[in-house]
């Protein structure tokens, strides 16, 4: 379970800090920009394909804790 929004802000301030534009995001990740919005806008929840693509690619990593 996760919150989109703090997701969405965590790969939006990675990104920032990288110096990409969303452009170059979601041309790496073949998805519209407008999808890269959403992501970072906590508006829709992610696709873990594409969560697995975003962190890959802005070199994050996911913890998976057993509850």
């Amino acid at each position: 379970v996760y919150d989109e929004e703090v997701l969405g802000s965590v790969i939006q301030r990675r990104r920032e800090q990288l110096g990409w534009e969303k452009s170059r995001l979601a041309k790496d990740l073949k998805v519209p920009a407008i999808r890269i919005t959403e992501i970072e806008n906590g508006e829709k929840k992610i696709d873990v394909n594409v969560l697995f693509k975003v962190m890959h690619r802005l070199k994050l990593t996911i913890e998976i804790i057993e509850r």
